[in-house]
């Protein structure tokens, strides 16, 4: 185990190096990233369709059902349309996205309030679930917004893993030493 920990800790450690420059470049570039996710859940979408109808056709014939062949067919047909209408599937991912941290800050908010007279937190809760809603009810009325924020939260977990990638790394390296 401790062998395995030892080895090559300098490429775990330009790994995690490199986790912290993509999100700088996932910060810097927010409508890109919203549109690479859009673009990559359509492909995955149809994926999903294309798998469904590969499905149906290889069934014997007395297992063939219409009701899987006609899902698979819109899925795929879903897929091809977000293909084709790129900047109106990233609006539905900004309007969804931004519709779920409103709620989810509301019910955070809502938590807080019930819980501020039993601790002083709730009111923490209080004001991060305002700023929550707040901030999915601007994704939800603007574009630009949502890919910012979609495009943040992305690129903190970037940074986060990086930062802890980092950390491992030297932890092998601490371990090689003490090893030897």
């Amino acid at each position: 185990m401790i062998r395995l920990l030892k080895r090559k800790w300098w490429i775990t450690l330009i790994q995690g190096i490199l986790f912290v420059i993509f999100s700088f470049y996932i910060f810097s570039n927010p409508a890109l990233i919203l549109r690479t996710i859009s673009l990559w859940f359509s492909i995955a979408v149809f994926f999903i369709g294309a798998v469904g109808l590969v499905s149906w056709l290889m069934d014997r014939q007395e297992d063939k059902e219409t009701m899987p062949l006609i899902w698979s067919l819109v899925t795929c047909a879903l897929a091809l349309l977000m293909l084709s209408n790129m900047f109106t599937l990233m609006k539905a991912i900004s309007i969804l996205f931004g519709a779920w941290m409103l709620i989810a800050g509301l019910a955070v908010m809502m938590s807080g309030w019930k819980a501020r007279k039993k601790h002083t937190v709730g009111w923490g809760a209080v004001v991060m679930g305002l700023l929550a809603a707040l901030g999915g009810l601007g994704m939800v009325l603007n574009l630009n917004s949502a890919a910012i924020g979609i495009s943040s939260l992305l690129g903190v977990s970037v940074l986060l893993t990086g930062i802890s990638i980092i950390l491992l790394a030297i932890i092998k390296k601490a371990v090689m030493t003490v090893a030897t």
